[in-house]
């Protein structure tokens, strides 16, 4: 079989089922869950992780912080 190298390519913006997943080209933006994505990668409800690498600046806007050490970071609520 041979190798298929194709490039992906959005140009104008994508949607695949507005309550799934919305690209948004001109403005950088891609919306989990949400038409109308307000950060670089908006994801509307919730979400499971098993690794979290964050570089830079963590914003928690609502939650309570239970855990809080220099390798761990448990938030509830």
């Amino acid at each position: 079989m041979a190798a298929i190298n194709k490039a992906f390519v959005i140009k104008n913006g994508l949607e695949v089922n507005t309550n799934l997943i919305f690209a948004d080209a001109p403005e950088g933006k891609v919306g989990i869950g949400t038409t109308n994505p307000k950060y670089t990668l908006h994801v509307k409800g919730g979400i499971g992780v098993t690794d979290l690498y964050v570089s830079g600046i963590a914003t928690i806007t609502t939650g309570i912080v239970t855990n809080l050490t220099s390798t761990n970071l448990n938030v509830t609520g």
